[in-house]
């Protein structure tokens, strides 16, 4: 079985800089993917370096094919696991497949500066720090010149409190409905 997988500029830049470097087989890599996914076996993808990225001009899109053989077992659960997809979906599989196994992710290529998280540990880390930093801005107490005027509190509602002799009257009228 042959998967024609494409790339297209701008929704798969992340895939199109991977695409890009001659050091990393990203067909490969998905195919590899695939097949950790279909056997149930953990797949990560090889990291890559992220300096390396091609500089210059970017296509539209770029294609490649995935070749399965269905000779080989582990190959032929993955055809079956594609044949399950929906018809037109297989590529949009592939990819999203790969881009949740995947712990580094080449987001730098969205980005002018360095700023962009490449990792799922590094973003997961920067939060943390984020988070720690908005709890310790908390605790610092906020002087304020002018008195704010507080509005006055709403009224509750009267809460009726309810006899046995009336409930038990609405439950004899109720009964004498059925």
């Amino acid at each position: 079985m042959r998967v024609k997988v494409r790339l297209y500029r701008p929704h798969d830049m992340d895939l199109i800089a991977l695409k890009r470097l001659d050091s990393y087989k990203l067909g490969a890599e998905m195919k590899k993917c695939l097949v950790a996914y279909a056997s149930g076996t953990v797949y990560t993808p090889p990291e890559f370096n992220f300096k390396a990225s091609p500089k210059g001009y970017v296509g539209k899109f770029y294609q490649f094919n995935i070749e399965l053989n269905d000779k080989k077992p582990e190959e032929a659960a993955a055809i079956e696991v594609l044949n399950s997809v929906r018809d037109g979906y297989r590529c949009a599989f592939l990819k999203a497949l790969f881009r949740s196994n995947a712990l580094y992710l080449p987001l730098m290529i969205y980005a002018d500066d360095d700023e962009v998280f490449t990792s799922k540990r590094e973003a997961f880390y920067q939060s943390l720090k984020n988070t720690k930093e908005k709890e310790e801005a908390k605790e610092e107490p906020i002087l304020q010149d002018e008195e704010e005027e507080i509005p006055p509190p709403t009224p509750k509602k009267e809460v009726r409190v309810v006899d046995e002799s009336e409930f038990d009257a609405l439950f004899n009228g109720l009964s004498s409905l059925a």
